[in-house]
């Protein structure tokens, strides 16, 4: 059943890609000092992929997630980027 493969592959890359995702963010946040962001911020912002899946809408974090994606996606006031460019 194709939605029982698609939350099997949602709950995989929850579990295993969220974290690596974090990781290399603020490592690349880190080496180039461009950006001075927690890595619970850079989690946050990584669910913004899964949203609409079970994982995702297991968190209790939800509004606080979407909030941080839409700072970043306007550039407003609040974000922690700018527009690239």
């Amino acid at each position: 059943m194709v939605s029982n493969e698609n939350d099997l592959q949602h709950n995989y890359f929850a579990r295993n890609y969220i974290p690596v995702i974090t990781g290399n963010l603020f490592e690349w946040c880190r080496q180039t000092g461009l950006y001075t962001v927690s890595k619970d911020y850079l989690e946050k912002m990584a669910w913004g992929g899964l949203k609409g899946t079970p994982e995702y809408e297991a968190l209790s974090n939800k509004s606080e997630i979407e909030q941080i994606l839409i700072n970043e996606k306007t550039n407003n006031h609040a974000a922690k980027g700018h527009n690239c460019n």
